[in-house]
């Protein structure tokens, strides 16, 4: 017999807790969301500075669409240098989150792990690569509707308003069908990444709405946080997703062998 939905998803939540709340995990969860956060807003910086050499008054004089193609652009060199440079710590902060679940200790070296070989990166960039390339309608959504803002053309919003709710709704339910992934990717470093997609493919069969209650509620936690200028996201909200993000992926594992 199938748990309910919201039991399971109240029990995901309590151990995620409980592993929070063991000595020294908070602290050092929250040093690795700085260092994630840091890493993001270094990339940015970097390229919003090198952004003042481009004269993009004389651009957009000369073409509105090279203007607007030439910010699209630089938005693109932000999205593939925070992948290159600041996604594989996120991946080392999850991988940092596991052991604390398996209550085997951890340095804050260990977020850098992925960078410690040229094997260990090309492995962090594939599972970075399936996980951004599962939220590809959302990625069209959001190119189009960038277009349509430095255009200011009729065309453009005309797609993003057809597009919008079915893109986002793929979006959702493609993101959901691969939400496990990360989890048995770090868990498992020896099995080949496309082995992994498919056999989280398998247990999130018809479970795609649970997810979606489950990201949801997540989300929910989120944005409640926020009235606390971001001092409760910090110091509970996003350690606890974390965290809660891994229970759920072994919850829905255990879920799929039990039926």
């Amino acid at each position: 017999m199938k748990k309910n939905c919201k039991t399971e998803q109240r029990a995901v939540l309590t151990r995620a807790g409980e592993t929070l709340g063991v000595a020294g995990n908070r602290v050092k969860l929250i040093i690795g969301v700085l260092i994630c956060i840091l890493a993001t807003v270094s990339v940015l910086l970097i390229v919003s500075a090198l952004c003042l050499l481009v004269d993009f008054e004389a651009l957009y004089a000369t073409s509105a669409y090279l203007g607007a193609l030439v910010e699209v652009a630089i938005v693109l060199v932000q999205f593939i240098l925070i992948l290159l440079l600041a996604a594989p710590l996120y991946l080392g902060l999850y991988a940092s989150a596991l052991d604390m679940r398996r209550g085997v200790s951890f340095a804050l070296a260990d977020l850098f792990m992925f960078f410690d070989s040229p094997a260990a990166y090309l492995r962090g960039w594939g599972i970075i690569i399936r996980i951004v390339g599962r939220a590809y309608p959302y990625l069209i959504l959001y190119g189009v509707s960038l277009m349509a803002y430095l255009t200011e053309s009729d065309i453009f919003y005309g797609i993003v308003g057809v597009t919008a709710v079915p893109l986002l709704l793929l979006s959702l339910y493609t993101t959901g069908r691969s939400f496990p992934f990360l989890t048995f990717a770090l868990c498992n470093p020896c099995e080949p990444l496309g082995h992994t997609m498919k056999n989280v493919k398998t247990m999130t069969r018809k479970r795609t709405l649970s997810i979606f209650v489950f990201r949801m509620r997540l989300l929910g936690r989120f944005l409640l946080s926020l009235l606390s200028v971001g001092v409760v996201t910090l110091f509970h909200t996003l350690p606890l997703t974390i965290l809660a993000t891994h229970e759920y992926a072994f919850a829905l594992e255990q879920a799929a062998e039990e039926n």
